[in-house]
């Protein structure tokens, strides 16, 4: 089922993803999942610390977007 808490929480995985160039999970060969971001806590010099460079984001740009990807991707 969609809801629009859905739609926002999917919404902020996406800009994640698309700042670090990283997918939001990882699943290893023993079958353990790695969850990517579950580490940072709205903590946003870690998630400016994992900005993927190819990106060559502006340092501001990637703050207000790592903001906006935090506080949709909240689990509240």
């Amino acid at each position: 089922v969609v809801t629009e808490k859905s739609e926002v929480y999917s919404l902020g995985m996406v800009l994640l993803e698309v700042l670090t160039g990283r997918p939001p999970a990882l699943q290893h060969p023993n079958g353990h999942i790695e969850y990517q971001f579950s580490h940072l806590n709205g903590d946003i010099p870690k998630l400016m610390a994992m900005v993927d460079p190819r990106g060559q984001w502006p340092p501001m740009l990637a703050e207000h977007v790592g903001r906006l990807a935090l506080q949709c991707a909240c689990e509240q």
